[in-house]
């Protein structure tokens, strides 16, 4: 049974050496035989290396998905590393730091080591005046010096960048997709080069190459449900390019783009676990509820039980929808405990 193995091995011998092309196809032949994420991995590293952010930024994905669907946690933070360096060499920043800072969380540390110093994740002090091209592998005394030198020339200034206020985006959802629309004038319709999407079943990440020259980036991750990447779809209109995702689970309804924060949700319960029992109400008279509470201290219920009963109560009046969401809501953190 081919596993790859043997490519793999003859990929790692040719990237040992600095030949990063003459690896490539070996990687690309490895994956071909397993799609691990190991695989995606070590190509990913080697399109960081010939300056094919794009390609390392989709392979960084693949390997994510991999690594989510095996349970490696390990395996999971290099992907966040990959993420971080694709990401940081397109230009995006902000998801570099974010995902540079998941893998940190998820105890990957040699990865991330290349990728910390504030002269590699921050915008170069003298922007250069042209792009620079795909670095080339240079002999081992020299390798360190040129790559954090290239890394740091790569960063397109933030300046180049249109402020959020100028391209905007918005969405809107029916039974089988969510729509994706950002607002850009000026885009030839016919270039397939302007437009680079990469679909991965939790992620979204959109490059669009402006007519002023800059790149215009999308990145959402994790999306708030899973989608089917070879249904999705995008067009490039006069004023705009739309997206659209195909769900996964049919006929759920979106509560927003992303998914939001675990932590955030957790912290949300504690807060209402935990505060004072004071209401809004539309009553005119005022109820000491402290007083309250400490007359009836015996029958208050404590640790799960009180828990229960607070979820009871929010669940008690609440919409369809809202109990839905409070329920994938709860599984989430449950999940987490």
């Amino acid at each position: 049974m081919n596993d790859g193995s043997t490519a793999f091995s003859l990929g790692n011998t040719y990237f040992d050496s600095g030949d990063f092309s003459g690896a490539l196809p070996h990687f690309t032949s490895a994956i071909e035989a397993a799609p691990t994420a190991t695989h995606f991995l070590r190509r990913a590293l080697c399109f960081v290396k010939l300056g094919r952010a794009r390609e390392a930024l989709a392979d960084a994905n693949s390997a994510k998905i991999a690594a989510e669907k095996s349970g490696d946690k390990a395996l999971l933070g290099r992907a966040h590393a990959r993420k971080a360096m694709a990401l940081r060499d397109l230009g995006n920043l902000d998801a570099a730091k974010n995902n540079l800072a998941e893998a940190r969380r998820l105890g990957c540390r040699d990865e991330v080591s290349g990728i910390e110093e504030p002269s590699v994740i921050a915008p170069a002090a003298q922007p250069s005046e042209a792009p620079v091209a795909a670095s080339v592998p240079a002999p081992q005394k020299q390798q360190e010096t040129i790559q954090g030198t290239s890394a740091a020339a790569a960063i397109t200034p933030a300046a180049a960048f249109l402020p959020p206020s100028k391209i905007r985006h918005e969405w809107f959802q029916n039974e089988n997709f969510v729509t994706v629309s950002i607002f850009v004038k000026g885009l030839p319709r016919n270039d397939p080069n302007v437009v680079d999407i990469v679909y991965t079943e939790t992620a979204l990440s959109v490059t669009i190459k402006l007519p002023s020259g800059s790149d215009y980036m999308l990145e959402l991750d994790p999306l708030c449900e899973s989608i089917i990447p070879a249904d999705c779809k995008h067009s490039v209109m006069s004023t705009k390019v739309e997206i659209k995702l195909k769900k996964q689970m049919m006929g759920i309804k979106w509560a927003d783009l992303e998914k939001p924060a675990v932590a955030s949700v957790q912290q949300t319960v504690s807060t209402v676990a935990s505060g004072a029992p004071a209401y809004p109400t539309s009553s005119k008279k005022k109820h000491d509820w402290d007083s309250i509470v400490k007359n009836h201290e015996d029958d208050k219920p404590e640790g799960e039980a009180a828990l229960h009963a607070l979820f009871k109560n929010i669940y008690k009046d609440a919409s369809d929808e809202t109990r839905r969401l409070w329920s994938r809501v709860i599984k989430k953190v449950e999940a987490r405990l």
